[in-house]
């Protein structure tokens, strides 16, 4: 009768000690499976901040290549322009001012569209 009395208290405190150890790791796995995601939304949006940054890196750039090149379009133009003044003065072509650096408006303009066209410039 002693061993009947005992049987119940032990077959309770071993189902209680498998039950409590299934929902310990039902619960560890859950909180694990959490951190991971929480990890791969950290990852993304790391990989979105780079794309990013990247992204106006690069414009940066462009934006001081553009910027480059129109500086070299608007010497061009310039140069080629007052050549193309002194070569008509000295011609006859029409009448003119002589002076340094004088040119014609209109052959600048075209000179300078043209350069711009040739570098893929806007």
């Amino acid at each position: 009768m002693d061993k009947n009395k005992l049987i119940l208290p032990i077959t309770i405190l071993v189902v209680s000690i498998i039950l409590g150890g299934f929902y310990y790791v039902s619960q560890s796995n859950k909180q694990q499976s959490i951190e991971k995601q929480q990890q791969m939304e950290l990852q993304l949006k790391q990989s979105e901040l780079k794309a990013k940054k990247d992204t106006e890196e690069k414009l940066e750039r462009e934006k001081g290549l553009e910027s480059i090149g129109k500086s070299a379009c608007v010497n061009e133009a310039t140069q080629s322009a007052v050549d193309l003044n002194k070569a008509a003065c000295d011609r006859g072509e029409y009448s003119c001012i002589k002076g340094e650096n004088m040119y014609l408006v209109g052959q600048y303009d075209n000179i300078y569209r043209i350069c711009l066209q040739r570098k893929g410039l806007k």
